[in-house]
């Protein structure tokens, strides 16, 4: 069995061991939700699907979405660290004792501003191929 449910473990793993990024979040990481009040800048992440491709001879490999939300008061700084975050993924590969991420692409980056927070808020999802 595939074991791509510990994909957020690799993800927060990344995240807590990226130098640089943690010059601007000062490993202010989260799964899914921070805290209200939680100081900016920060990063939450979750894991948003796993679609299972099978063959005739049954089961070959999971993709498994990655959404990292980053909120920061300065839009700029939004900017850098989402940026950090795609160099820290995309195009990469990894293999852990529990699985093999084959491939890790981008499937997409938005952003917007949050009026209760008074937060920018950027979002980059990623696909995750592991077998």
């Amino acid at each position: 069995m595939i074991q791509s449910i510990l994909i957020p473990k690799i993800v927060y793993e990344a995240l807590k061991n990226d130098v640089k990024l943690n010059e601007y979040i000062n490993q202010r990481i989260f799964p899914m939700i921070a805290e209200f009040g939680t100081q900016f800048p920060y990063v939450a992440f979750s894991r948003t699907y796993i679609t299972p491709t099978y063959t005739k001879d049954f089961y070959t490999e999971d993709t498994v979405g990655i959404e990292i939300i980053v909120a920061s008061n300065d839009y700029l700084e939004s900017l850098a660290i989402v940026n950090q975050i795609r160099s820290i993924f995309e195009c990469k590969t990894l293999k852990t004792p529990e699985l093999t991420i084959t491939r890790i692409t981008l499937s997409s980056v938005t952003e917007a501003y949050d009026d209760q927070a008074n937060a920018f808020v950027q979002r980059i999802a990623f696909d995750f191929k592991v077998n």
